[in-house]
C-alpha cells in the first residue's frame, strides 16, 4: 500500500513538474531551446514509467491495461519509462547547459549596455544641469500634479533655497498663497491648452523687492503627446526695461524741447515764403521751400515720437464721443485733398454705406485715416485713385485704404507695422516718413477697442484696413 501511495505521489510530482515546465515557455531561452525539449521528453517518459508502475500495483486495473503482458509492462516501466526518461534528461541537460551559458553571456552582454546607458544618462543629466545651472534665467521643471522636478542653480539662489528643499514640493509650499494660486492657474492653462504661454510679469522676492521677468510656460509632452509635466522659464528684463525707460524719457525730453522752437522757425519760414517780407528773388524762395519741407519733417517726427511715447506710458488723452463713420471719412478726405494734389492722387469712397456710428476720438481716428491716405497717394502712381471702403458686418465696421502702389516686400510684411519700420529704408528711397506712423494708428484702434491689419500683393498694390466695434 505504502508502494503504491509514493508511486502515485511520484506521478503527481512528475505532472506538476512536467506542466509547469511547456507552461514557462521554452522559447524563452534562446539557445537553450534544444535541450530544453529534452528535458520535456525526459520528464514525460518518467511520468509515463510511474503510470506503469501504479498500474502494476492495482490488479483490478490490469484488465484495462492494452500495453500487453506483465513482462511487456515491466519491460516498457524500466527500460523507456525511467532508463529513456533519465537518458533524454541528461542528454537535454548536456544540450542546455551551454545554451545557459550562452544565455548568461547575453545576459551579461545586456547588463554592460544597461549599464552604459546609465552612465550615458547620467552624464547627460549632469550636461544639462551644468548647462541650465550657468544660464542667467529661472528654469524649473514640473510633473503634472505641480510637485517641482528640477530648479537650476539661478532660482535656488532666488528662491533662497536649495533644490533639494525645493524638489517634490509645489508653488504653495514656496511662494505666499495669493501669488501661488495665480501661479497655479497659468500652469493650469498650459496644461489643459498644451501651447506655450508667455507674459511679462512682476516676481517677488523673498526679502520683499520684485523685478520684471518675462514668464515662458510650456508643456512637457511624452512621445505619444502626452502632458508628462510642465517647463517654466523665467528671463529677468528688470535692467532692460529700465534702460529702455530712461531712453524713452531722454526721447521725450529732447522732442518737447526741440518742437517749440521748430514750431517757430517753420512759421517764420512760412511768412517769409508767403511774401510778409517783400519779393524773393527766385533762388532764396526755393531755398526757402526746401528748408520748411524739412523743418515740417521734423515736427511731424517729433509729434509722432512724442505719440508714441504717450502710447507706451498709456498717457495718451482720448476724448471718446458718439461719432458717424461715415462723416468721418468723408471730412479725411476733404482735409486730405491737399495733400492728395500734392501726388496726383485722387482720394475717392466707394460704395453708399449708411450711418454708422461708434464711440471714439474724432481726432485721433482721424490721424489714423490720415496716416494711411498720405502712404497710399505717397505710394500710389501718378494720376491713380485711392480708395476708401466702409462696410459692416453684424456688430463691427471695417474702414480700408485702397492703393494701386507696388505692393509690400515679403521680407517687410512681418514688421512693416513696428516702429521705424518702411518698406524702403534706403538712402534713394523717394518718399518721405518716420516710419511711426502705422505703429501709432494700430495702437490708436486698440485703444478704441479695434483691429488693425494689411493685405498686400507685390506689383498690385495694398489694403491697409481697421475695425472699430459699432455703437448701438
Amino acid at each position: 500500500m505504502t508502494d503504491i501511495v509514493l508511486e502515485t505521489i511520484r506521478a503527481i510530482v512528475l505532472l506538476g513538474i512536467l506542466i509547469f515546465l511547456w507552461n514557462s515557455g521554452r522559447n524563452r531561452f534562446g539557445q537553450a531551446q534544444n535541450g530544453w525539449n529534452f528535458i520535456l521528453l525526459g520528464f514525460g517518459l518518467l511520468f509515463f514509467g510511474s503510470i506503469l508502475d501504479i498500474s502494476d500495483n492495482f490488479e483490478s486495473l490490469n484488465p484495462f491495461i492494452v500495453i500487453g503482458d506483465t513482462q511487456t509492462e515491466a519491460f516498457l516501466e524500466k527500460f523507456v519509462g525511467f532508463l529513456g526518461g533519465f537518458i533524454f534528461l541528461a542528454v537535454g541537460l548536456f544540450k542546455w547547459i551551454p545554451g545557459v551559458q550562452g544565455l548568461s553571456v547575453l545576459v551579461d552582454n545586456r547588463t554592460h549596455e544597461i549599464q552604459e546607458t546609465n552612465m550615458s544618462l547620467k552624464k547627460s543629466r549632469e550636461t544639462f544641469k551644468a548647462l541650465a545651472d550657468n544660464i542667467p534665467v529661472f528654469i524649473s521643471l514640473k510633473d503634472t500634479e505641480g510637485r517641482f522636478q528640477f530648479v537650476n542653480k539661478c532660482f535656488e539662489d532666488w528662491a533662497c533655497v536649495k533644490s533639494d528643499d525645493i524638489v517634490g514640493k509645489t508653488v504653495y509650499d514656496i511662494y505666499p498663497e495669493e501669488q501661488a494660486a495665480e501661479f497655479a492657474a497659468r500652469d493650469a492653462e498650459v496644461i489643459d491648452s498644451q501651447s506655450v504661454m508667455s507674459r511679462e510679469i512682476e516676481l517677488a522676492y523673498p526679502d520683499g523687492h520684485t523685478r520684471t521677468v518675462i514668464s515662458t510656460r510650456f508643456p512637457v509632452l511624452s512621445s505619444m503627446d502626452d502632458v508628462i509635466g510642465l517647463g517654466t522659464i523665467n528671463f529677468d528684463i528688470t535692467e532692460h526695461k529700465r534702460a529702455e525707460k530712461a531712453k524713452n524719457e531722454f526721447i521725450s525730453t529732447v522732442s518737447h524741447e526741440l518742437r517749440t522752437p521748430l514750431t517757430s522757425i517753420k512759421g517764420s519760414i512760412g511768412l517769409i515764403r508767403s511774401g510778409t517780407a517783400g519779393d524773393l528773388p527766385e533762388k532764396i524762395r526755393s531755398m526757402l521751400d526746401i528748408a520748411y519741407n524739412n523743418s515740417d519733417r521734423l515736427v511731424t517726427l517729433i509729434n509722432d515720437i512724442l505719440d508714441i511715447e504717450k502710447i507706451e506710458a498709456n498717457k495718451m488723452i482720448f476724448q471718446m464721443r458718439q461719432t458717424d463713420v461715415v462723416c468721418l471719412v468723408e471730412e479725411a478726405i476733404k482735409a486730405n485733398k491737399g495733400y492728395g494734389d500734392e501726388y496726383n492722387v485722387t482720394f475717392i469712397l466707394t460704395g453708399s454705406p449708411e450711418e454708422t456710428l461708434v464711440e471714439g476720438d474724432k481726432d485721433r481716428l482721424t490721424q489714423v485715416l490720415s496716416n494711411l491716405m498720405s502712404n497710399a497717394a505717397k505710394f500710389s502712381p501718378t494720376g491713380e485713385q485711392v480708395e476708401l471702403s466702409i462696410t459692416r458686418h453684424d456688430n463691427i465696421v471695417r474702414i480700408a485704404v485702397k492703393d494701386n502702389g507696388p505692393g509690400i516686400p515679403e521680407e517687410f510684411k512681418g514688421v512693416i507695422i513696428e516702429k521705424f519700420t518702411q518698406s524702403d529704408s534706403s538712402d534713394t528711397r523717394q518718399t518721405g516718413g518716420t516710419g511711426l506712423g502705422l505703429s501709432i494708428a494700430k495702437a490708436i484702434v486698440e485703444q478704441h477697442g479695434g483691429t488693425f491689419g494689411y493685405n498686400s500683393e507685390l506689383g498690385v498694390g495694398s489694403t491697409f484696413f481697421f475695425t472699430l466695434p459699432v455703437l448701438e
